[in-house]
């Protein structure tokens, strides 16, 4: 069977207790959300995505690592950490299945929810008046951008100040400039070891997705 390249979905799937958007490259368990290494990650999209059928241990690798040479070690270990992220040794509830000598097939019921894809700044709530009404008096950000200047720029403060709606407000008035792209990466914490520049590719691919995108 064809397989595409993981996380490119437009349907949200739901399993156990477990939400899975490809789109967003989201895992979470009842709300709370999942790190997975990149590579994990894509496996566990191919699977879900053959929709219980078996895939072939060439195939998933060919679909994980499109540019590399791996062994078959990589994608065992892949397996192995995904079984355990998902609860399989300690609750016995099967979610991957081994088919010795072939490859693996997902055999947990699984839900799919279809959504159209949206622009990022969509499914964000509006910025408060507030805080769109300081960053108009802070605008020279986006004006120094406009010009080609790089700046760095950290918002700090305790949880629950507002950092986030007034990036947001600074996003609302920057998409208003047809000349200016506006991306958006999260920096989360990782359980074992990281994949580099994930927020920067996160950005990139939610731009893609925007109007003009291509």
């Amino acid at each position: 069977m064809g397989m595409g390249m993981p996380g490119k979905s437009n349907f949200i799937y739901e399993f156990g207790p477990f939400r899975l958007d490809p789109g967003e490259r989201r895992l979470s368990r009842e709300g709370q959300p999942i790190t997975l290494r990149a590579k994990i990650f894509d496996t566990l999209c191919v699977l879900i995505d053959a929709h219980g059928h078996l895939v072939d241990k060439d195939e998933l690798i060919h679909c994980v690592w499109p540019d590399a040479v791996v062994e078959e070690g990589n994608l065992a270990h892949n397996i192995s950490v995904l079984r355990k992220t998902l609860g399989e040794p300690a609750t016995g509830q099967k979610y991957v299945e081994t088919v010795p000598g072939r490859g693996y097939r997902f055999v947990a019921e699984v839900s799919e929810i279809q959504r159209e894809p949206r622009p990022w700044h969509e499914s964000r709530p509006h910025a408060t008046k507030p805080a769109f009404a300081l960053i108009q008096r802070r605008n020279e950000f986006v004006e120094r951008s406009l010009r080609g200047t790089r700046q760095v720029v950290f918002i700090s403060g305790e949880s629950g100040i507002g950092k986030t709606t007034l990036a947001d407000a600074f996003a609302e008035q920057a998409r208003g400039r047809s000349t200016l792209w506006y991306g958006c990466g999260q920096c989360l914490d990782q359980r074992g070891p990281g994949e580099a520049y994930v927020p920067l590719l996160e950005a990139l691919s939610r731009m893609c997705r925007e109007q003009g995108g291509t």
